[in-house]
Parts: structure tokens; sequence; C-alpha cells
């Protein structure tokens, strides 16, 4: 695999417009990752989070200087995908098949539900649910809170559905496979922009 997720942090970060005259795709700053297995990442308005699953560690990052600010503990064996709801973290595992709401100033876990697949990767928020992204099956699907149950799928055309975000009307997805970012209409799944996510 040869992206890189800060890169791709990096790039969240404009979707969500504070590189403001940056075009798409361009990848105005990078620094290096807290960790040598980063497998998700979200941001929280101020710094990013960023899960590691060899160190089992969320890690908080000052997107000034990429210093690590905080660590907390995983609440999984295997954390994937991160995503940030205003108040407090998600973090999908995917061994255990089960998504965790977390404190972000202490680590506890405040809420665990099934994940909707066998194969968790992605997740994000996109400000009333979580969606939930799965690489082997191919899907992105929207959760109902209270259970984890997929209330809407939707299966995308590419390699897999690993990193997720939401810009506040696109769903973005990382493919690893294939180093590209497609911006998504969570409304009929249509892809509405592709992007390469190598770093030249």
């Amino acid at each position: 695999m040869k992206i890189s997720y800060i890169n791709l942090v990096i790039l969240y970060l404009m979707i969500n417009s504070i590189a403001a005259f940056a075009y798409p795709g361009e990848i105005v700053t990078s620094f290096p990752a807290p960790g040598k297995f980063c497998t998700g990442m979200t941001y929280d308005g101020s710094n990013l989070w960023l899960a590691d699953y060899k160190s089992d560690k969320l890690y908080k990052i000052d997107t000034n200087t990429g210093e690590t600010v905080k660590e907390i503990p995983s609440p999984g064996f295997w954390p994937m995908g991160l995503a940030w709801d205003g108040k407090t973290l998600w973090n999908v595992d995917y061994k255990q098949k089960k998504i965790f709401q977390i404190d972000p100033d202490n680590g506890a876990i405040l809420n665990t539900i099934d994940a909707p697949s066998n194969s968790p990767e992605g997740l994000t928020w996109d400000g009333k649910t979580l969606w939930v992204g799965d690489a082997k099956e191919k899907k992105i699907m929207k959760i109902d809170l209270s259970d984890g149950t997929a209330v809407k799928t939707i299966t995308v055309p590419w390699e897999s559905a690993n990193g997720l975000t939401f810009d506040g009307t696109y769903i973005w997805c990382a493919d690893r496979m294939s180093d590209e970012l497609f911006m998504i209409d969570p409304k009929n799944g249509e892809v509405i922009l592709i992007l390469e996510s190598r770093v030249r």
C-alpha cells in the first residue's frame, strides 16, 4: 500500500475548507504519523485523531505542528475507522466487529454497538448518524445507532471501501488498492469526483 494516511488527512482538511485556497487533491502540508500502522482518522474541528492498530492507541495530533498532544488506548483489538460527532469519538474495530463511542478526554467507552458487516474499516459521521465502509463487501452503510443495523447501503464499483469522511454534503471514500479517493452523493450513491491519492 503506497497511500499515506497523513496525506489523506491533509486532503480531508482541504475538503473541510481549512485550506481554502488549495485545489482538490493538492497536498498543502504533511508530517510524520505517530504510529507505523495508521488505520483511521478524523478531525474534531481543532485537532486530528489517528488510530493505529499495532500500538492499539488513538492519537490526538496538533495539525499546526504535527505533534501528538494526547494518547488514549484503543477500545478494541484492531482499531480502524474513526469519526467525530461533535462531542465524542467513534471507533470501529475490525476483529470484534464492534463500533465504540469514546470519551476523548479519558478514553472511557460510552457505548458499544455491533457493526453492520463482517469487515468494517471506514467510519464517518454525517451530522446525524454513522456510515461504515466494508472493504471486502465493497459497501458503505448508513446505520441505526441503536443497534448498528444498516438502514441504507451503497455498493461501490471499485476495489474496497476503506477510509471515509463526510464534508457536509458528500461522502469521501478512500480505496487503498487503487490509491484513489471517491466523492459520493449519499442520496443515490453516484460518484461525483475521483482523485488520485498517490504522493508524487
